[in-house]
């Protein structure tokens, strides 16, 4: 897929953010692995998730997938990168991959010196040369 990013604020973001993942599905509670990690994109109007075995009901849609990293939800930089100005959002190296936190993260308690960078919305610190923490902080 050789798109171009859109702007941060495009109409699925906020749905996108807002929904709840790594729950069971409803429609496949019975199922194994049914946990709702895939966003469609296509779809975004509904704010929520998919699980794998919905993935049929939305074949050939743009798909998210979602991750999760010490019990906070992120995404693969090259996934969301296709669809979303992330320009200033800061990203981290896990399991190889260049990922972003979806929403706020919480303040660490450790002191830090003065003059460091601070996110734009909600003042964590950052690595030199990022503005926001998560794509959260980029939307508000």
């Amino acid at each position: 897929m050789n798109q171009r990013p859109v702007a941060v604020c495009a109409s699925w973001v906020p749905s996108f953010l807002s929904a709840t993942y790594f729950q069971p599905c409803e429609r496949h509670r019975h199922h194994k692995k049914n946990e709702c990690t895939f966003f469609c994109i296509s779809c975004g109007a509904k704010p929520h998730s998919v699980c794998q075995h919905c993935m049929g009901a939305h074949a050939g849609h743009q798909v998210i997938q979602v991750r999760r990293y010490v019990y906070c939800d992120v995404v693969r930089a090259c996934d969301i990168n296709a669809y979303v100005d992330t320009t200033g959002v800061q990203n981290y190296i896990i399991n190889s991959a260049k990922v972003m936190f979806l929403n706020h993260r919480p303040h660490s308690k450790i002191g830090r010196v003065n003059g460091a960078d601070t996110c734009r919305t909600c003042h964590r610190h950052l690595r030199e040369g990022f503005s926001y923490c998560s794509l959260a902080c980029k939307v508000e």
